[in-house]
This record gives structure tokens, sequence and C-alpha cells, in this order.
């Protein structure tokens, strides 16, 4: 009821029509509210008005003026996506060095193509259409699928750069797996290893016969996520992750791209088209974007 009392507050109640209604409408839509907040809140005030005129404090024509206000559907106001502040994109550059190649690859492409986090961690190459200039990704497992759509997801010269170390001549094995990361640290360690081959443990004799876990053909969701978290020392940084006030958390990758792209290819603020994934929050009304 903040705006309320701030537009009109000292206004008589018989004085208050649709158009007073319909900017307190607009003030909450300046606010950043979502569209369910916005019209229970509407919802209130005429609740607040029925109750007037049944006690005859206001004329019955009040009431049924603002029942003509109808409430915000969802083509009217697209969910505000916030931008990632500095301090997240600052902790994610200094991870970003810390990762392994798989999960960084799998974290760079999100933030170029947009794509979901699910969708990056089980890439195939039966899934790539390397033709033209630029890529395009079928993904097998989507979202949407179940609704029977097809989901494309591009992948221009940034995102071909970092896919190529990652190519394999096997179309049916996930490009980016546990099992080939956990090789190539071990061979990594191998090789830097101080001690003489002649004296201490041999390569791999010390390795359990049974692990309790193995590494996988693919990643989860939580891949790019763990190191985040190892990062984030405290409370508050856990809590950013979710809010995206300190940590930028993986589903959040495409709505970075989506506003990066905007910010390149885009003279003037606008809204995709609804079928565009991410959609980015615009305070124009949807036929002049």
């Amino acid at each position: 009821m903040r705006p309320l009392r701030k537009l009109y507050g000292p206004t008589a109640a018989a004085e208050f029509g649709p158009l007073k209604l319909i900017a307190v409408r607009d003030a909450m839509i300046a606010l950043g509210w979502t569209r369910v907040s916005i019209n229970k809140q509407i919802g209130r005030i005429r609740q607040f008005f029925r109750w007037a005129v049944s006690r005859e404090l206001v004329p019955s024509n009040i009431y049924q003026a603002l029942m003509s206000v109808r409430g915000l559907a969802s083509a009217d106001l697209l969910p505000r996506i916030p931008s990632p502040s500095a301090r997240a994109q600052a902790t994610l550059d200094a991870t970003l060095p810390q990762m392994s190649r798989h999960v960084k690859a799998m974290v760079q492409l999100q933030l170029y193509t947009g794509a979901r986090p699910g969708e990056i961690t089980t890439m195939k190459m039966a899934d790539l259409e390397m033709s033209g200039k630029v890529w395009k990704y079928r993904p097998a497992q989507h979202k949407t699928r179940h609704h029977g759509h097809v989901r494309v997801i591009l992948l221009g010269p940034q995102a071909q750069a970092v896919l190529k170390d990652f190519l394999r001549t096997d179309t049916t094995s996930y490009l980016f797996s546990p099992a080939d990361a956990t090789a190539e640290r071990r061979a990594k360690a191998a090789a830097a290893r101080k001690t003489p081959l002649s004296c201490g443990n041999r390569a791999g004799t010390n390795r359990k016969a049974k692990p309790k876990k193995i590494p996988g053909e693919y990643y989860s969701t939580m891949a790019t996520t763990k190191p985040l978290l190892k990062r984030a020392k405290r409370p508050a940084f856990l809590i950013g992750m979710f809010t995206n006030c300190a940590i930028t958390p993986p589903r959040s990758y495409g709505s970075n791209s989506a506003l990066r792209l905007q910010k390149l290819f885009l003279a003037t603020p606008r809204c995709p088209p609804r079928c565009c994934m991410p959609r980015i929050h615009c305070e124009k009304p949807r036929a002049s974007c």
C-alpha cells in the first residue's frame, strides 16, 4: 500500500478513480514488483473500496469503476532479470582459473550461448552440426522436449574455440567427461612428481581397488556450482548464490549472456521475442518493442 499512500495519501476516497489506480499500478511496476504481487495489491485496494461502499462511506460507482481495471497478464510484464553485480563477476573471474579444464569450458559455453547447465553437461558429437560458420547444437534432452519443441543452440566463434579441444571421433560419448578430467589430473600430478621413480610409490599403486565413488560418464549440473561454493567462505556468499548478490549461479549464466549481447548489438534496450530464452525485462509496452 506504500505506492498508494505516497501518490494519493491526501486525496479523498470519492475522488479516486480508475486512472489513479492505473498510476498506482505503474508505480509498482517501476519498483520492480512481480506480476503476481502487483495483482494481489490491486485486489487489496479494490477490497478496501468494497468495504467502504458496504459502510456507505463512498458512492458505489467508485468500486464499480475500479473493477474495470483489469489485472496484469503474463504478456504485459516480462520477468525482471537482475544484472550481475561487479562483485559477482569478480568472483566468477577469480574462480575460473581454479576450475579444471572441463568445468571451465562448460562455464564459458554457458556464458557464450545462454544454454542451460544440463544441456551443456550432456553434449555429444552426434548432437552437433558443424557444417556452416555457425555451429548448431540440438540437445537430445531439454526442458520443453515433452511439448514436442526442438531446441537449437547456436555456437559462434568463441564457443567453437572452446569446443575444439573437446571434439571426439566417437559420436556417442560425452564431450565433457569426469573420467577424462580425472585421468588428466593424475597425469599432470605424475609429470610434476619430484620423487624419483625408483623411490616411493609407483603411479597407481596407492589407489583403492573398489572406491566408493568413481568418475561418471558426464558431469552433473552442480559441477559448475561447487567451485563457487568452495570459494565462498562466508554464509552471505552462500545466500548470494541464489539471490545473485555475490556469486553468479549457473542458472544466471544465460541471463548474463543475454545482457552482454544486448549491450553489444542493440543501440537501445528492447524486449526480445517471447520465444527467445532467456527473456529480458523492458519498461516499454510490448507493441513498441
